[in-house]
């Protein structure tokens, strides 16, 4: 019973401050109180997004069960609002550069960053009542004009990166895609409409 015990505090232990278990090759990717802080429309409570230490981490868990085993699968629950576009990026291309298989699970709002993040794996589920929410986003520069200008266009460069995957994902073409991204702020789906417009495999049961 001794050791029993001692050891489901150690998985307490690794899930909550490492947000990995693995002897299930299970991931969380969650937000972190207090950085890149966003809040909900409806009651102002914070919500973690996208951004440094969730990126590291992450990246750190991926390869760490690639250590262990480069083939068997991998699940990755996925609980994060939008953020940082580069930071998403980099955890978007560490899930895509991984040799084992990838299911995503998608709870709440899988929306902005985080749904690019959703469309890295290569089996993508949501919860029942998740949505998942796609738009370009906002971008913020300053600096001398020849600065303002060229990230204007790097960040003209990453809307056409979203126009191809959100198409290449789903069963709209890259002209529908950017044509609904261009007129309304933000696109929303149900679970059930995300997976009748391939962005998601399934529900999760």
């Amino acid at each position: 019973m001794g050791n029993e015990s001692t050891w489901d505090a150690d998985l307490l232990y690794s899930l909550h401050e490492y947000w990995i278990n693995p002897e299930s090759r299970e991931i969380w990717i969650r937000g972190i109180d207090g950085n890149q802080v966003l809040e909900t429309i409806t009651d102002n409570i914070p919500e973690g997004g996208v951004e440094y230490q969730m990126a590291t981490r992450t990246i750190m868990n991926l390869n760490y069960l690639k250590s262990l085993d480069k083939e068997a699968p991998v699940t990755i629950h996925l609980h994060t609002c939008g953020g940082e576009s580069e930071q998403g990026m980099a955890i978007y291309d560490a899930i895509r550069s991984m040799p084992y298989w990838v299911t995503i699970v998608g709870y709440a709002d899988i929306r902005s960053m985080s749904s690019i993040i959703f469309l890295a794996g290569d089996e993508k589920l949501m919860m029942p009542n998740s949505k998942f929410m796609i738009h370009y986003g906002e971008y913020y520069t300053f600096g001398e004009m020849k600065t303002v200008e060229a990230d204007f266009n790097e960040d003209k460069k990453f809307n056409k990166f979203m126009d191809k995957l959100y198409s290449d994902k789903s069963d709209f073409s890259r002209k529908e895609i950017k044509k609904m991204l261009e007129s309304k702020r933000n696109i929303w789906f149900n679970a059930k409409q995300a997976v009748k417009h391939g962005f998601a495999d399934g529900i999760y049961e």
